[in-house]
């Protein structure tokens, strides 16, 4: 249904479809805003009225206002946007002006663009919200210790430095560096089957666990990329064995103090013994009753006892996979500790007796029994 009514301000015969009734509209002659009137207006009292068909005929044909866009859905796309340049002074901002604009597409009937944008500056207000206080809290953070913090020159006048800059000095001292050189020759088993490496390594007496550890990491790490062997590159199996002194390397595996272990290229297994470093700074406490020739005797059958587990062990379980393994140790640890209980009846002596005995031979350098020598001397 069409429309028609005369502008107010000059007197023009407008006509449009009843579906904008009600909207805002511009006089296409006199463009003042108009009101689109919701039915025909009346006829005026002064003077007649053209018929209807002069009416149609002559009457401009109105067309309703292009759709406008709410300047709070563009403000806040743009402080979204610099959310995440200025921090919380945009973000903020970005987060009102869009729920408000929203709000006006909402409770309006009036053709409006803009909603995309505005929801679009909602998403990065909301976005740059936690980033923005990140930022705010290290710059509140940053100025307070520049206005809180000491300022003051040290008492000391040949220096000059401030009091803040002295405390910045590291307060431990630079780790201690221990003595780690190669033995000798590395052994390489280059078999279809495996491609290993053994490497014997002499490091200081002094040395501690964590040095100990880092000291086998390393030279682990250095083998693993050798390459240049006939059946496996890399190597498959690593075996590296630490020895604090010449003595010590000379007696054998068994007076190792720390070993490596990687199988299959496996996760690398490592061992401390931990009787060496404990045994390390302390007073080797014997009775007079046990002469030196006795309590040398305990240490070949301690060492012997050790031999003995180990052999067990690996005979109840074969194999190296990483399964078998954590069979094998607490099987072997149960029989060393029956073994040294049969050594105390033997000898008369106390397990601590044992332990003080074995602190003793490290000490001393006492040699070791070959392997098997006293395994005789065990019951299972």
């Amino acid at each position: 249904m069409e429309i028609q009514w005369n502008c107010a301000g000059c007197g023009l015969q407008l006509a449009l479809d009843s579906q904008y009734a009600g909207r805002e509209a511009e006089c296409p002659k006199c463009k003042k805003p108009l009101i689109i009137p919701s039915m025909k207006v009346p006829e005026q009292e002064n003077g007649p009225q053209p018929p209807a068909a002069v009416l149609s005929r002559e009457a401009h044909t109105v067309k309703p206002a292009a759709p406008q866009t709410p300047p709070l859905a563009i403000w806040s796309l743009v402080m979204g946007i610099l959310g995440f340049v200025l921090g919380l002074i945009a973000a903020i901002p970005a987060i009102i002006c869009g729920h408000k604009a929203l709000g006006k597409f909402q409770h309006s009937s009036e053709p409006r663009t803009g909603k995309g944008m505005a929801i679009a500056g909602l998403v990065c207000g909301y976005v740059s919200l936690p980033l923005a206080c990140i930022i705010s809290l290290a710059f509140l953070g940053t100025l307070f210790d520049s206005i809180t913090g000491p300022d003051e020159l040290d008492e000391t006048p040949t220096t000059g430095r401030r009091r803040s800059e002295v405390s910045r000095q590291p307060a431990t001292p630079r780790a201690r560096e221990y003595r780690v050189e190669v033995a000798r020759e590395d052994v390489v088993s280059d078999v279809p089957l495996k491609t290993q490496i053994e490497r014997d390594l002499l490091v200081a007496p002094d040395i501690t666990k964590g040095a100990l550890r880092n000291a086998l990491l390393a030279h682990y790490n250095e083998l693993k990329q050798k390459t240049g062997f006939k059946h496996h590159n890399p190597p498959t199996h690593i075996f590296i064995v630490a020895y604090p002194s010449e003595e010590y390397l000379a007696a054998g595996r068994m007076s190792s103090i720390g070993s490596l272990l990687v199988i299959k290229r496996g996760k690398p297994q490592i061992s401390i013994k931990d009787s060496y470093f404990d045994s390390r700074g302390k007073q080797v406490e014997m009775t007079s009753a046990l002469a030196e020739k006795t309590r040398k005797q305990i240490w070949r059958e301690l060492a012997g006892a050790e031999d003995k587990a180990l052999t067990l062990a690996e005979r109840k379980h074969p194999g190296w996979d990483m399964e078998t393994i954590q069979k094998r140790v607490p099987y072997m640890e149960a029989m060393e500790k029956k073994f040294r209980g049969q050594i105390c009846r033997r000898h008369g002596v106390t397990d601590k007796q044992l332990d003080s005995i074995m602190s003793e031979g490290i000490q001393k350098l006492w040699p070791q029994p070959d392997i098997g020598e006293t395994a005789d001397l065990f019951r299972e």
